[in-house]
């Protein structure tokens, strides 16, 4: 019996320790980090995927499938991911996010005011979205061919985002409380005033990038890998 005893003890301590050093083996282990190149078709993302990618020019690139690229640094792991901008597929673009370390959201400079309210309403779902807001993921908003003539600066397109968000988020509460009585929708930024970027808990910066230069981005995916 005292043998039995002590054979029992013994598989507990082993147990204890085996389940111990997994957890402290898991909590060293470098955690991969995930960001995501979103935007619509036609903002530059593919493009500049490829370009961080290949570091070399490309021309105009379209992706209907998704695209991705690890990259390694000092035992840290990070996935560039590239996400088409398709509206057909914009759930499975949504819950990809749920996953993300980091967006960087692209905005074609030259046509944004044209498309405003697709890429506000893109934006704002992201936004909204719960697990964006509860990991408070840092978002880069980044206007695409700025080397292009007639493209919008980044500060007017910033001014314009806000503007069409706040339309947006006023439309939508009303909508959800004419169909379910009272509104489901993730409010964001500050009620009663009117919507800025700088009143979201997620870090959110700006920056613009051409054919040729695209130190912003990757100064953003440098921070993203160091954290």
């Amino acid at each position: 019996m005292e043998l039995d005893i002590t054979l029992l003890i013994t598989i507990g301590i082993i147990v204890v320790t085996v389940i111990v050093g997994l957890v402290l083996f898991l909590n060293r282990a470098p955690k991969v980090k995930n960001v995501y190149l979103v935007g619509l078709t036609g903002s530059g993302k593919t493009t500049l995927f490829y370009k961080i990618v290949a570091k070399e020019k490309m021309s105009t690139i379209t992706s209907q499938v998704r695209n991705s690229f690890t990259i390694q640094e000092n035992k840290k792991t990070l996935n560039l991911i590239d996400l088409p901008g398709h509206p057909r597929i914009r759930t499975e673009v949504m819950n990809s996010i749920k996953t993300a370390s980091a967006i960087i959201f692209t905005i074609d400079s030259e046509t944004v005011l044209k498309y405003i309210s697709d890429v506000a309403n893109f934006l704002y779902d992201i936004l909204s979205e719960p697990e964006i807001t509860k990991n408070k993921v840092p978002l880069l908003i980044l206007a695409t061919k700025s080397d292009i003539d007639g493209a919008r600066d980044i500060d007017l397109i910033q001014q314009e985002l806000e503007k069409e968000i706040d339309f947006i988020r006023s439309n939508r509460l009303k909508s959800n409380y004419v169909e379910d009585g009272e509104s489901e929708q993730l409010f964001i930024g500050e009620e009663g005033k009117d919507f800025a970027f700088s009143q979201l808990i997620n870090p959110v910066s700006y920056g613009a990038c051409s054919h040729t230069a695209i130190d912003q981005v990757q100064d953003f995916i440098n921070v993203i890998m160091r954290k």
